[in-house]
């Protein structure tokens, strides 16, 4: 598994998931039925697939894993488009 996958996955078990949905329906890089998923590792593989789709397009200018498990686990998730940025964080 990817480690950018098992870092979002750890932090939907951390923080949950409707922060990171919110952000790609307000931007529109997926539809809510695209999002929807049954468990926790499969949300975050869709959310990762969504949002390397939405860099790989132009929509996102960037999107950026930071995640230190020692000696305080942080997991900083950066996407910037050209409208905003947007970091998701846990344990900052």
């Amino acid at each position: 598994m990817n480690s950018k996958v098992r870092c979002l996955m750890r932090y939907i078990e951390k923080v949950g998931h409707q922060e990171l949905v919110d952000y790609i329906l307000a931007n529109n890089f997926a539809s809510a039925q695209d999002v929807s998923a049954v468990n926790i590792q499969t949300r975050a593989e869709l959310i990762y697939l969504v949002l390397t789709g939405a860099a790989t397009s132009g929509k996102l200018l960037l999107f950026d894993f930071e995640w230190s498990i020692l000696p305080i686990e942080q997991i900083k998730i950066t996407c910037v488009s050209a409208r905003d940025e947007k970091q998701f964080t846990y344990g900052f």
